[in-house]
């Protein structure tokens, strides 16, 4: 009897031993898999981490194209802007704010290839702009509605700022206007005369833009109660002036073809003339030159043919029109007509044309003689009398 209860009380021990083991063996099996499971954890959150860190490292957005429209109330400054934004990452971007300047834009739109709105507005207090992997999207701001103003003939700064606090910033500069004016000689059939000669080939543009408009704002004194006397003091306080426009990178400005008209008018023809040059490149953005005076030339006398009628005078009296016309037909105001004369008569020595170029002569005469009229260096017109 007391030999069973031994071998019992052994038995029970070697179970105990074994279930101990077994219980050793469990706790070393979950403690091994707990840190299998911690280290898969933190090796997924390091990449994670990874992840996000060359994401926000290799975030890169561009602005691929930017027009900038003026305002039709203010031209000298924006109204709004329309930018195309590329994402150039293999990651999605959200953009969060857009700056002007100094100035952060509470809100702004997505906008279609043709620059209307679309979906809901975006800025402070509102969701990002989701920017697809390799995707581009359309921008629009309105300046005008956040009250702000931004000068057209000046650089305009562009930040995009991104909701992983990264910024991409792109300055826009005005092109450069310089503006050059001259004179040159043109050769006609009859005579040669003095033009205004424009050029604007050296002005520059920037930001990968070309310059698609030359515009030339031409300044021409006008005689009025003996002011400003065709001198340069006529662009002093310019109260007395006509402008005057022409296009185009290179050209060259003829009075008579002026528009608004210039013959008749009683303007100084033969200058001084001030002329400055605007233009404007591919993304909107405008800048003028500085002016440029250029003084009185008697060459630049826009006369081309004096004609006289009747061709033949009977004395003893008779009346003569003398008109004087330019290159393109139209009439001289002003034209200073030189007279001489064989044989008797009361003509003047000169005769300065009225403002159609036209003038009406009353001459009395007694033959036989001619009188003979010259502008300039052109043909002289002989009218007979007897």
């Amino acid at each position: 009897m007391l030999f069973g209860s031994k071998l019992f009380l052994g038995s029970r021990k070697g179970i105990a031993e074994v279930l101990g083991a077994l219980l050793l063996i469990i706790v070393v099996v979950v403690a091994v898999a707990a840190l299998a499971s911690f280290i898969a954890q933190a090796q997924t959150n390091a990449q994670s981490r990874e992840s996000y860190l060359s994401n926000v490292k290799n975030e890169n957005l561009q602005i691929t194209y930017a027009l900038f429209n003026a305002s039709a109330a203010a031209h000298s400054l924006w109204y709004s802007v329309l930018l195309n934004v590329r994402n150039t990452n293999t990651a999605d971007s959200q953009l969060s704010q857009v700056e002007v300047g100094r100035y952060w834009f509470p809100h702004w739109n997505q906008a279609n290839s043709t620059g209307h709105v679309i979906g809901q507005r975006y800025g402070a207090g509102n969701a990002p702009l989701l920017i697809p992997a390799k995707g581009t999207v359309t921008v629009r701001l309105n300046f005008t509605q956040n009250g702000q103003t931004v000068p057209r003939g000046s650089a305009v700064s562009l930040t995009l700022l991104t909701v992983t606090g990264n910024f991409f910033t792109t300055v826009y500069n005005p092109p450069t206007a310089v503006g050059q004016a001259g004179l040159v000689s043109v050769s006609y059939p009859y005579f040669n005369r003095d033009v205004l000669s424009l050029d604007g080939s050296k002005s520059q543009s920037f930001n990968g833009t070309q310059i698609v408009s030359y515009v030339w704002r031409i300044e021409v004194a006008k005689i009025q109660h003996g002011f400003p006397n065709c001198t340069a003091a006529a662009f002093v306080n310019k109260v007395y002036y006509q402008n005057v426009t022409v296009t185009g990178e290179v050209a060259r400005f003829f009075q008579e073809q002026a528009t608004p008209p210039l013959l008749g008018g009683g303007y100084c023809l033969n200058g001084p003339f001030e002329a400055s040059l605007s233009v404007t490149d591919s993304n909107g953005f405008q800048t003028n030159s500085t002016s440029v005076v250029i003084g009185q030339d008697s060459g630049m006398t826009p006369a081309a043919l004096v004609t006289a009628s009747p061709s033949t005078i009977s004395c003893p009296t008779a009346t003569l029109t003398v008109v004087v016309t330019d290159p393109f037909g139209g009439g001289v105001g002003g034209a200073v007509v030189i007279v001489s004369h064989t044989g008797t008569t009361n003509a003047n020595s000169y005769y300065t044309m009225g403002t159609d170029g036209m003038k009406t002569i009353h001459i009395a005469c007694s033959g036989p003689g001619t009188i003979t009229l010259n502008v300039n260096s052109l043909p002289a017109v002989n009218v007979p009398f007897s």
